[in-house]
C-alpha cells in the first residue's frame, strides 16, 4: 500500500491535484497474489485494491492532510458491492474513485473497477 501513496503525493506534487469532486483513476495489474483458487480476483483482494483509490483521492485532493490533522480515518464503516465480471491473471484493471456525498458524520465514496472499458465490480 505504501508504494501506491508515494505515487499519489508524487503525482500532486507534478500537478496532477485532484478536487475533492473528481474521480480518482488508478491503473494495476492483477497479479498471482491477488489471485484465488478458482483463477479470479479474490473478492477480498478487490476491497484491499479500492483501498489505494481512496487512498489516492484523499491524497491528491489534499483531504489525507485534513484526516491527519484532526486525527481522523477513511475507515470503512460499512459496504456493498456489485460483482459483473471477473478479473483474470494479468488484466490491466482500472479503479475510478468518486465522492458521492457528505453528511455531518461520513463521506460516501462510490468505487468501481474496469478491465478494456468493462465495469468488473462496484461498490
Amino acid at each position: 500500500l505504501g508504494t501506491h501513496a508515494i505515487k499519489s503525493a508524487i503525482k500532486q506534487k507534478q500537478g496532477h491535484s485532484l478536487q475533492l469532486t473528481d474521480t480518482s483513476e488508478i491503473t494495476l495489474t492483477a497479479n498471482i497474489n491477488d489471485i484465488d483458487h478458482f483463477f479470479e480476483m479474490n473478492n477480498g483482494r478487490i476491497f484491499t485494491l479500492f483501498d489505494l483509490g481512496r487512498n489516492d483521492l484523499a491524497i491528491r485532493s489534499g483531504l489525507a492532510k485534513k484526516l491527519f490533522k484532526h486525527r481522523w480515518g477513511l475507515v470503512v464503516a460499512g459496504s456493498t458491492i456489485q460483482y459483473r465480471k471477473r478479473v483474470r491473471l494479468f488484466d490491466k484493471v482500472t479503479i475510478k474513485t468518486r465522492l458521492i456525498a457528505v453528511d455531518e458524520r461520513w463521506f460516501y465514496i462510490e468505487q468501481s473497477m474496469w478491465v478494456k472499458g468493462q465495469p468488473t465490480c462496484a461498490a
